[in-house]
Order: C-alpha cells, then sequence, then structure tokens
C-alpha cells in the first residue's frame, strides 16, 4: 500500500468517525430539544456548557444522553455503514 492510500484510508476513517460523532450529537440536540423546550442553538448550548463543565469531550456526553433516554449506545444514520 502507498503512502498515498494510507493517507486516504486515514482520511476517510476520520469523515466516517465525524459523522457518526455528528449523528450521535444530533440525536442528543433532539431530545434535549424536546426535553427542555428549547431551540436547538440553546440544546447544543447545554452539551457544551455540560462537556466543559466535566471536561469530557461532547460526542460522549452526547451518546450518554442518548443512551440514557433509549437504553441503548447511539447507533449511526440508517444506511450508513463504516468500513
Amino acid at each position: 500500500m502507498s503512502l498515498r492510500q494510507v493517507r486516504h484510508a486515514r482520511v476517510q476513517h476520520q469523515l466516517a468517525n465525524a459523522l457518526v460523532s455528528s449523528s450521535v450529537i444530533d440525536q442528543a440536540i433532539g431530545i434535549l430539544m424536546g426535553q427542555e423546550r428549547c431551540t436547538a442553538t440553546a440544546a447544543f448550548d447545554i452539551l457544551r456548557k455540560a462537556s466543559q463543565h466535566r471536561n469530557r469531550k461532547l460526542r460522549d456526553i452526547a451518546a450518554e444522553l442518548v443512551t440514557a433516554v433509549s437504553g441503548a449506545p447511539p447507533q449511526p444514520r440508517p444506511g450508513f455503514q463504516m468500513d
């Protein structure tokens, strides 16, 4: 495998991870919007503050929220497959 192929595979993996993280954060924002009766911006701000206060990654806080509400760990968007 060439260096170019390794870099390409790394970028693809990073993009896939970003999509999964984005999906989990979007799910958590939706949950907070319903629970707090707030806008998406306000819900994101709640997540951001929790992340900063606990010194943990925002996507981890979001995943915990989704798991607590759904009873199952977050799943990627339907039809999305991570290689």
